[in-house]
């Protein structure tokens, strides 16, 4: 029983980790892509400040 318990909790603490490194690739994503946005707008003489710069969640970027 414990060797179950015990493969259980690493097959959770595995997700967790999976789950972290998605949340942090998609940080990434979105500072990049707002990075992007904001150089594109600087060459075409637009107002940076009108960039929305929240998101609405996990892939969701506004």
């Amino acid at each position: 029983m414990n060797t179950f318990k015990s493969l259980y909790l690493e097959t959770e603490e595995y997700h967790m980790l999976i789950h972290q490194d998605l949340r942090a690739w998609v940080t990434v994503i979105h500072h990049s892509v707002l990075d992007s946005v904001e150089v594109l707008m600087e060459k075409l003489v637009q107002d940076t400040r009108l960039i929305q710069r929240g998101s609405k969640g996990v892939l969701e970027i506004w």
